[in-house]
Protein backbone atom coordinates (compact mmCIF):
# COMPACT_ATOMS: atom_id res chain seq x y z
CA UNK A 1 0.00 0.00 0.00
CA UNK A 2 0.98 3.22 -0.52
CA UNK A 3 1.44 5.93 2.24
CA UNK A 4 1.66 9.64 1.99
CA UNK A 5 2.01 12.52 4.85
CA UNK A 6 -0.96 15.25 5.73
CA UNK A 7 -0.28 18.91 4.94
CA UNK A 8 -1.47 21.34 6.73
CA UNK A 9 -4.71 22.18 5.26
CA UNK A 10 -5.85 18.37 5.61
CA UNK A 11 -9.63 16.96 6.38
CA UNK A 12 -10.73 14.02 6.81
CA UNK A 13 -14.02 12.82 5.30
CA UNK A 14 -17.10 10.02 5.93
CA UNK A 15 -17.50 10.03 2.07
CA UNK A 16 -16.12 11.74 -1.36
CA UNK A 17 -17.77 14.59 -1.36
CA UNK A 18 -17.30 18.46 -0.45
CA UNK A 19 -21.12 18.95 0.77
CA UNK A 20 -19.85 16.49 3.87
CA UNK A 21 -19.26 17.32 6.94
CA UNK A 22 -15.36 16.39 7.77
CA UNK A 23 -14.73 14.50 10.69
CA UNK A 24 -11.88 16.85 12.02
CA UNK A 25 -8.40 17.75 10.78
CA UNK A 26 -5.79 15.60 9.84
CA UNK A 27 -2.75 16.46 11.82
CA UNK A 28 0.01 18.23 9.95
CA UNK A 29 3.00 15.14 9.52
CA UNK A 30 0.24 12.73 10.48
CA UNK A 31 1.28 9.34 7.95
CA UNK A 32 -1.69 8.06 6.13
CA UNK A 33 -2.07 4.27 3.96
CA UNK A 34 -3.63 5.19 1.07
CA UNK A 35 -6.54 2.61 -0.07
CA UNK A 36 -7.59 3.98 -3.15
CA UNK A 37 -7.98 6.97 -5.39
CA UNK A 38 -11.57 7.64 -6.62
CA UNK A 39 -12.43 10.39 -8.97
CA UNK A 40 -15.82 12.35 -9.08
CA UNK A 41 -17.90 13.59 -11.63
CA UNK A 42 -17.20 16.79 -10.79
CA UNK A 43 -12.98 16.16 -11.56
CA UNK A 44 -12.25 16.24 -7.74
CA UNK A 45 -10.09 13.70 -6.63
CA UNK A 46 -10.22 11.65 -3.55
CA UNK A 47 -7.86 9.29 -1.59
CA UNK A 48 -9.45 7.16 0.89
CA UNK A 49 -7.27 6.25 3.77
CA UNK A 50 -6.02 4.75 6.58
CA UNK A 51 -4.37 6.90 9.63
CA UNK A 52 -1.30 5.71 11.05
CA UNK A 53 -1.76 3.12 14.14
CA UNK A 54 0.31 5.66 16.03
CA UNK A 55 -1.69 8.52 15.53
CA UNK A 56 -4.33 9.75 18.05
CA UNK A 57 -7.14 9.59 16.00
CA UNK A 58 -6.93 5.65 16.21
CA UNK A 59 -7.67 5.15 19.62
CA UNK A 60 -10.39 3.41 20.35
CA UNK A 61 -13.92 5.28 20.80
CA UNK A 62 -12.43 8.64 19.80
CA UNK A 63 -12.49 9.35 15.96
CA UNK A 64 -12.50 7.28 12.81
CA UNK A 65 -9.47 5.97 11.58
CA UNK A 66 -10.34 5.77 8.04
CA UNK A 67 -12.04 8.35 5.72
CA UNK A 68 -11.56 10.27 2.57
CA UNK A 69 -9.20 13.25 1.95
CA UNK A 70 -9.75 15.81 -1.01
CA UNK A 71 -6.41 15.73 -3.11
CA UNK A 72 -8.01 18.45 -5.80
CA UNK A 73 -8.04 18.14 -9.25
CA UNK A 74 -5.73 16.63 -11.58
CA UNK A 75 -4.71 18.20 -14.98
CA UNK A 76 -4.55 16.17 -17.89
CA UNK A 77 -1.68 16.32 -19.94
Amino acid sequence: ADVCIAGDSCFLYPFPSQSAEFYNKINLGTTLRVIRLWQNNDGSNWLQVQLSQNSFFNAPGLRPSRGWINVGFLRKS
